[in-house]
């Protein structure tokens, strides 16, 4: 048999199969690939700082006396109300001097009331009634230290607010002026966060931004810079607070913020993308893939001019995207040129 024909039998099945007009078509492969649309440069640098968040009206509370605490009700997070007791200490030695200062004081008023009626049948002189009015006196101002000494004994809420930490433990003694809990009103937080010495320069008074605070905020919350601090931290940064203009439950001093703020740069006047959207070629230019959009969504590869990368893992991009266009960011070393892909933003 012709080698020639005999190849031609077996090749020809393969060659058939397929080709009916009722046969299946292969589909091309389709890659999910995440993009990012490409903004209009806004002229201004955006720069995050860390810090902690502070009750606007936070304060710290303590007795005003020593003495072993014998009870704290307080409990960290918790609402209180004007007037409510939150800790107490054993105050049984400052009743006892109160009862001895209450005597006195008794004592010192029927010896001044004495003196009087003698004085008037002219059987006491001035001096005699002048110093039993002098030791009334004293005695009713011990009373009084005594009585302000035992109430003392007794925290008490100052305003409406929340307990954002207490300090110290049922029967451990402090002395008078130790901080034993912290409070915060009802009202607003601020944000107290650091800013490098390069940038205090760019922060003024009244300056909007952003706050995040852990993970009860996503968008973050509209803030106003009401302080920077001038004497510069340990670690070299400058102090400021910013003033929330909203409130969220849940806030408590203390928690991590972090604040948001943009500053006019000439430099923040270039196209920015992610750094991950742009791949290296073996000729040393830079290049991204631009999503074509149509009847079908496709790739293809475009170079681009690259500047500096920012802290925040953006680059710019000093030539070859306009605003608007899509550029993929994951993905970007398993796709082709023409490669039909489907779109998922960027994270």
């Amino acid at each position: 048999m012709n080698i020639h024909f005999l190849t031609l039998i077996l090749i020809a099945p393969f060659v058939m199969v397929g080709c009916g007009k009722d046969d299946p078509v292969v589909a091309a492969k389709v890659r999910p690939v995440i993009v990012q649309t490409v903004l209009e440069p806004s002229g201004q640098d955006t720069r995050t700082f860390t810090g902690v968040l502070k009750s606007a009206d936070s304060t710290s509370l303590g007795f005003e006396v020593s003495g072993r605490i014998t009870q704290i009700i307080a409990k960290e997070g918790r609402s209180y109300v004007k007037g409510e007791m939150l800790a107490r200490l054993d105050v049984a030695n400052l009743e006892s001097e109160l009862r001895r200062a209450e005597a006195g004081e008794v004592q010192a008023v029927e010896e001044l009331k004495r003196i009087q009626q003698l004085y008037e049948t002219e059987n006491a002189s001035k001096a005699d009634l002048d110093n039993a009015i002098a030791a009334q006196s004293i005695a009713t101002a011990s009373a009084e230290v005594a009585r302000k000494s035992v109430k003392d004994g007794t925290l008490l809420m100052p305003y409406d607010g929340v307990i954002e930490s207490v300090k110290v433990d049922e029967q451990n003694v402090v002395s008078a002026g130790t901080e034993v809990m912290s409070i915060r009103g009802n009202g607003a937080m601020k944000a107290h966060v650091g800013v490098p010495a390069d940038l205090i320069g760019k922060v003024k008074l009244g300056m909007k931004g952003k706050v995040f605070v852990n993970s009860l905020t996503e968008d973050g919350l509209s803030a106003t810079v009401e302080r920077i601090y001038p004497q510069v931290t340990s670690n070299g940064t400058y102090d400021i607070s910013l003033l929330l203009e909203e409130t969220t439950e849940g806030f408590l001093g203390g928690m991590n913020a972090e604040a948001e703020l943009k500053f006019q740069d000439k430099e923040a006047e270039t196209i920015r993308i992610d750094a991950a959207a742009v791949s290296g070629g073996a000729d040393g230019e830079n290049y991204v893939w631009i999503v074509k959009e149509g009847s079908i969504t496709t790739v293809t590869k475009r170079n681009v001019t690259i500047g500096n990368i920012r802290e925040n893992g953006e680059i710019d991009i000093l030539s070859g995207l306009k605003p608007g266009e899509k550029v993929v960011t994951r993905g970007v070393n398993l796709i082709t040129e023409g490669m039909v892909v489907t779109l998922s933003p960027a994270a």
